[in-house]
């Protein structure tokens, strides 16, 4: 079987909707014709079997959104050239990194990322729980400030300077305001010195409930180890100060006690994997 790597079409919209379920291939594949780099597997006896698409940043970064092999079709290396053509175009465009997600227990994910050039550039969780009336100390924090201490925390090593933005999607945290699209910092102090700060991505859509509920998106969490509690339920406090339903936070291994005890619904650990180009 031959198969050739192109770019897809809106044509090519009916064979890639047949074998993924996607919920936003489904929903935005003709516009994301337009926005970012979408490809597709091309067989010649089989028609399209393949599709990937990335998002790509003005900062330079792109991340992929799905990659989606028809069953019949997996472990023949359709995925790995797909992703391999993907990589190429974007650093065509000027990417300096591509970043992906997967479940840090999905083995096959694993090995799949590690075969086409991707590295673990960080481990976190997603913790979601509904806004709760609390209320909030949170305040707008001074933005380059408050980038010069999350930079010098130790979560902001561990998860590599990485922040998730309002659709999931990871990038690096920008040195600047100039960086940041809709988001925002906030943060707390006691006695005069700031002891938290989360980078408020915006407003996103919880997709995983039955029906679509609204939810503020922090994607990047930091704390001192005594005010964890009070996180939590601030970030709670807030969503519901913002009339949002839910809260999303992605946080790192060592929060995950604080935001269960909080009344989070804590996910399994994932990885956000990344290849240099």
């Amino acid at each position: 079987m031959d198969v050739e790597i192109r770019t897809a079409e809106q044509e090519d919209e009916a064979a890639v909707t047949a074998f993924t379920e996607h919920p936003r291939v489904h929903a935005e594949f003709v516009t994301w014709l337009d926005e970012g780099i979408s490809l597709v597997a091309d067989s010649d006896d089989a028609g399209v079997v393949g599709y990937v698409h990335l998002h790509v940043y003005p900062s330079d970064e792109a991340w992929i959104d799905v990659l989606a092999v028809a069953e019949e079709e997996r472990r023949r290396g359709v995925g790995f050239r797909l992703v391999d053509a993907a990589v190429e175009e974007a650093d065509d465009r000027g990417v300096d990194v591509v970043r992906c997600m997967g479940m840090a227990e999905d083995s096959t994910v694993e090995g799949f990322a590690d075969s086409v050039g991707f590295d673990v550039a960080a481990e976190l969780h997603l913790a979601r729980g509904f806004g709760f009336p609390y209320g909030s100390q949170f305040e707008e924090a001074q933005f380059d400030a408050s980038l010069e201490t999350i930079r010098d925390t130790g979560v902001y090593g561990r998860v590599n300077g990485l922040y998730a933005d309002a659709e999931g999607r990871f990038r690096g945290l920008p040195t600047s305001v100039d960086g940041f699209d809709d988001a925002r910092i906030l943060g707390f102090s006691d006695d005069g010195e700031v002891r938290g700060a989360v980078v408020f991505s915006g407003r996103g859509v919880n997709r995983d409930a039955p029906e679509n509920r609204s939810e503020m998106v922090c994607g990047f969490v930091w704390c001192e180890e005594d005010y964890a509690s009070q996180m939590a339920l601030d970030v709670r406090g807030e969503a519901r100060d913002r009339n949002l339903q839910d809260a999303a936070v992605w946080i790192p291994v060592d929060l995950v006690p604080s935001f269960d005890q909080a009344g989070f619904d804590v996910g399994g650990k994932r990885y956000v994997y990344q290849r240099r180009v």
